[in-house]
């Protein structure tokens, strides 16, 4: 189980005295989303593991296929006539 450890702290003055917050902590996914740490933050991906949303994106990149060798066989027919 991959997981991702991360710690901060932040020292300050306040009313005259030294003062330092701290903070530790860790995400532990198991293949359920994709973590990644930025500039501007985390950045955390949702992975949808339903059969349902797998089915419909193999089914919408069979379509973009098979429009895509629509297109090829009517460039390849331009070219031959």
């Amino acid at each position: 189980m991959p997981c991702v450890n991360s710690s901060w702290s932040l020292s300050a003055i306040y009313n005259g005295e030294s003062v330092t917050f701290s903070h530790q902590f860790s995400f532990c996914f198991e293949g359920h989303c994709v973590v990644d740490q930025t500039e501007k933050g985390w950045f955390v991906q949702y992975i949808d593991r339903d059969p349902e949303t797998i089915r419909r994106q193999q089914e919408m990149a069979r379509k973009k296929k098979m429009e895509l060798d629509d297109e090829e066989r009517t460039a390849q027919f331009i070219q031959v006539h």
